[in-house]
């Protein structure tokens, strides 16, 4: 009995968190799974999580997904669940089907930022259990990045260091309205309040190119960095909430004979994997840890949990990881 309710625990239980741990990693070893069908009919239950994103947001999000969703799947194996994905685009008619027809999951997870009126108005109609992740969503669980939050700590970190300012950088197109949970928006903010002025470079530095092409290809990538050595105060340290082109940017400043953290100094956000680009790419950049695998446990905690969980907004901190690409200002 104790076995099975270890198996099936939430996140409340009489057993003790080690006896759990014990019980799961021994089931995990064995490779036990409980059988969800004869579980479905006792507990008139599907064991189904569904994972809602639109494809263009998958595009965009898959490397930062990627160990979320391991943990996140891992969690709802280990208690006998199954995560599946549904891709949708935006107002499609198939997303109420799949929620008001077919039944067909316990809960899902729905990436924020694919929640319009007609999805907000179908899940209410539905009755599923909904967890929004990355944007808050008004009226349901929302699981929230703490990169924003970083992003302030960012701040503090380049005024602390001894800069007067900043550039940042992003992949929006010139007079594209950031999202209220955009890690460069709380940056700029942060920094009117500490007196660092902000040089904000925007996606396009041509009619035809954006910032990861640019970054790709050797002229323009030699002209960013001219931009930011003739930016003066500004361009010597750099803030970037993508890692990806932190990374890029170290290799761009490194190419041109520089020093990350003595010529010019990178912070990025993320704290991704590296892909194999190069010697270059060794653990030097300066960034924030989100806590993946944390987030991805917590969201299974929340769709399995036996009481509706509350409308509200929860975060997992992020975590500053501090290395040689942010230096002081001399």
């Amino acid at each position: 009995m104790t076995v099975s309710r270890a198996l099936r625990q939430g996140p409340k239980s009489e057993i003790s968190e080690e006896r759990v741990e014990q019980i799961r990693a021994i089931a995990q070893r064995l490779g036990y799974h409980p059988h969800t069908g004869a579980r479905a009919l006792v507990l008139r239950k599907t064991f189904n999580i569904g994972f809602c994103i639109h494809t263009a947001s998958f595009n965009y999000y898959e490397r930062a997904l990627r160990l979320i969703l391991r943990a996140l799947q891992q969690r709802l194996t280990a208690a006998g669940y199954h995560l599946g994905f549904y891709y949708f685009e935006p107002g499609e008619p198939d997303f109420e089907a799949f929620l008001t027809h077919r039944r067909s999951v316990d809960a899902i997870v729905v990436l924020g930022d694919a929640i319009g009126q007609m999805e907000r108005e179908v899940i209410t109609a539905s009755g599923i259990r909904a967890i929004s992740f990355l944007e808050e969503v008004k009226g349901l669980p929302s699981l929230v990045s703490g990169l924003p939050d970083a992003a302030c700590e960012a701040v503090d970190l380049v005024v602390d260091r001894g800069f007067k300012a900043a550039t940042v950088l992003d992949m929006l197109p010139p007079g594209k309205q950031r999202k209220a949970s955009d890690p460069s928006r709380w940056f700029v903010n942060r920094a009117a309040t500490r007196g660092l002025e902000v040089l904000e470079l925007g996606g396009y530095w041509d009619d035809r190119y954006d910032f990861e092409y640019a970054i790709r290809h050797a002229k323009l990538a030699h002209d960013l960095v001219d931009r930011l050595l003739a930016a003066g105060e500004a361009g010597r340290c750099v803030f970037i909430p993508q890692d990806h082109n932190s990374l890029r940017l170290l290799q761009m400043i490194e190419a041109r004979g520089l020093v990350p953290g003595r010529d010019i100094s990178v912070i990025g956000m993320g704290n991704i994997e590296p892909l194999g680009w190069g010697p270059w790419e060794q653990p030097r950049l300066t960034t924030f840890e989100p806590q993946r695998e944390k987030i991805g446990t917590l969201l299974a905690e929340l769709t399995m949990q036996k009481s509706e969980p509350e409308a509200k907004v929860y975060k997992i901190p992020a975590l500053l990881v501090e290395r040689s690409s942010l230096g002081r200002r001399i």
